[in-house]
């Protein structure tokens, strides 16, 4: 988590539950972790993180959304392509297998 900027989203895997299609989850895992940067907007429908945008800092160069999970955590994602959606939005987040880093109850990676 502390390398890179913004830090990496680190989330409890709820009943061992990826948060993305096709992820294998080690057995050791309690919780996830994704770069802002490896996340993408999806629709809300099909994506396996939910929730609403709280906030969206436009920097220049990308966008940063804050986003209050259904979960009741709060994820970052850097937002990079077209118009970044409007604050109370209901929005999707998906990540690719390969972008995603597994913790074990000490947090160290598994």
């Amino acid at each position: 988590q502390f390398i890179g900027s913004p830090k990496m989203n680190i989330l409890p895997l709820a009943d061992g539950r990826p948060i993305t299609h096709g992820a294998s989850v080690p057995a050791a895992a309690v919780s996830i972790g994704v770069r802002p940067e490896h996340l993408s907007l999806a629709q809300p429908s099909s994506a396996t993180l939910r929730g609403k945008v709280k906030l969206a800092e436009y920097t220049g160069a990308v966008t940063l959304i804050h986003v209050e999970l259904d979960a009741g955590q709060t994820c970052l994602v850097i937002h990079n392509q077209g118009t970044a959606p409007e604050i109370g939005a209901e929005i999707g987040l998906d990540a690719a297998p390969t972008n995603l880093h597994f913790f074990d109850g000490e947090g160290r990676a598994v």
